[in-house]
């Protein structure tokens, strides 16, 4: 990983197939800060690309100096922040993050909160909203059936097509206690710090490589695609196509809320007050792409129902798979 030069100046960040530039008074390396791990593959570029990068990709200014507040304007953002409010730069990370979403968009690829695996040559992708079991099936599905690591939380998927891809996604476990304690029990996992919160609330992030996951290296082609459900008590699997219109409506809300800005609020100094207005940055040409996207997940590939045991879960997707 390229770190920042000592002296202030300009950086051109990159974060699967987003671009950004960072303009700042301070030096500081932004693939360092806590909002890194949230940007799949983010690194600083050399000086010899920098200069590559087109016009159209949007550059974030930030000023140590001056009233706390976002300004967009054209061709980016201006962020005015005191540098002891920016938790390590992660404020300045959170809204490089957007810029980025902006330009992979631009290319084909989209964000989506989800799991992703590797099973062979096929891409799996775990949909399903906060406190589903996508994490759960997804540590199953790698420490017990063979699979590796894309994404956990988010996922980059998309591409020119017609035949997709998942292109990236964040590398790291964010393991909810509750969900270890209920599903993931079997299963030889870190245990969190003490943090005065109930089970629910507790949540750690963990590297694959202290639990035993391998990550795949590379994109792996989006063959699969299972919405997902744990429930410890059931009975047996259910399992079923779906393409109501809650999960499609669903799956576009989530293919557009990083792009839209709906994800990202940036909250800022101890009062933890929003920085400013985020604006969409959506076009009609993104929206159209990943309505083609989706429509292929649904009509072309099938969305797959799966609810039960987080283990019985990931023994079918991955019999399914293979």
């Amino acid at each position: 990983m390229t770190a920042v030069s000592a002296e202030p100046g300009v950086v051109l960040l990159e974060s699967a197939h987003g671009l950004c530039r960072l303009v700042s008074a301070r030096p500081f390396d932004p693939a360092a800060t806590p909002a890194a791990p949230w940007s799949p593959g983010l690194r600083v570029l050399p000086d010899a690309e920098r200069d590559a990068a087109g016009p159209e990709v949007l550059t974030c200014w930030y000023e140590d100096a001056g009233p706390a507040g976002l300004c967009w304007e054209d061709g980016g953002v201006r962020v005015r922040l005191p540098w002891q409010d920016t938790a390590g730069g992660a404020e300045i990370g959170y809204v490089a993050a957007v810029l980025m979403e902006r330009d992979r968009q631009r290319h084909g690829y989209f964000t989506l909160h989800s799991a992703s695996a590797a099973l062979g040559r096929s891409g799996v992708l775990l949909l399903g909203k906060e406190g589903a079991g996508k994490t759960s099936v997804l540590t199953h599905l790698c420490l017990a059936r063979g699979a590796e690591l894309i994404g956990n939380d988010l996922s980059v998927i998309g591409g020119p097509g017609p035949r997709y891809e998942i292109a990236a996604g964040t590398r790291f476990l964010f393991l909810r206690q509750a969900s270890v304690s209920r599903s993931m029990r079997a299963l030889d996992l870190p245990a969190p710090a003490r943090t005065g919160l109930d089970s629910w609330r507790t949540k750690w992030m963990v590297d694959p490589a202290d639990a035993g996951i391998c990550v795949a290296e590379g994109p792996r082609p989006l063959d699969h695609v299972f919405s997902v459900h744990v429930d410890e008590s059931q009975d047996g699997l259910r399992v079923e196509a779906v393409d109501d219109a809650a999960t499609l409506l669903h799956l576009h809300e989530n293919a557009a809320r990083y792009v839209r800005g709906t994800a990202t609020h940036v909250l800022h100094g101890r009062a933890r007050r929003p920085l400013g207005y985020l604006p969409s940055l959506d076009t009609e040409s993104f929206y159209l792409h990943r309505v083609r996207v989706i429509e292929h997940l649904a009509t072309e590939l099938g969305i797959h129902y799966v609810s039960g045991p987080a283990a019985a879960v990931a023994a079918h997707i991955a019999e399914a798979v293979r």
